[in-house]
């Protein structure tokens, strides 16, 4: 009589147990509000410092932060190697927009170097008709 009683204590949990999984998987399938709801509920419960990947993932950040600084650090070589070509003398063409353009581009992306000082030359000289070429060129 003892082991009837325990089958059917057992058949009656694995029944309750069965009904919620059931119920939760035909929840999360027919609902996506459900299932969002409950993505952001076990989120908000977990403390990333707990978790086993925290610190690969810190590695990963510090990574991510060096990739970041090389971008910032490739955009202003871009600009300022593009203003060097602007700024040069050989073609004879007045480049004074372009060079205000890529000019605020480098101030923008904290650029500061001899080729800013030379932007800012190279429009002084090109706006007041200082530059050589434009003396000759209005003569």
């Amino acid at each position: 009589m003892m082991l009837f009683r325990d089958v059917d204590y057992l058949t009656r949990l694995l029944s309750i147990v069965g009904g919620i999984l059931s119920i939760t998987v035909a929840m999360l399938t027919v609902s996506p509000n459900v299932r969002g709801r409950l993505a952001r509920w076990l989120l908000s419960s977990l403390d990333p410092a707990d978790l086993p990947q925290a610190a690969p993932m810190r590695h990963i950040s510090e990574r991510l932060d060096s990739v970041e600084q090389a971008l910032n650090q490739l955009q202003r070589d871009t600009v300022k190697n593009t203003l060097m070509h602007l700024m040069r003398e050989d073609d004879g063409d007045d480049h004074t927009q372009e060079v205000a353009y890529e000019l605020a581009k480098l101030k923008a992306l904290g650029g500061d170097c001899w080729v800013v000082d030379a932007a800012q030359r190279y429009l002084i000289d090109h706006t007041t008709g200082a530059h050589p070429r434009r003396g000759k060129e209005e003569q």
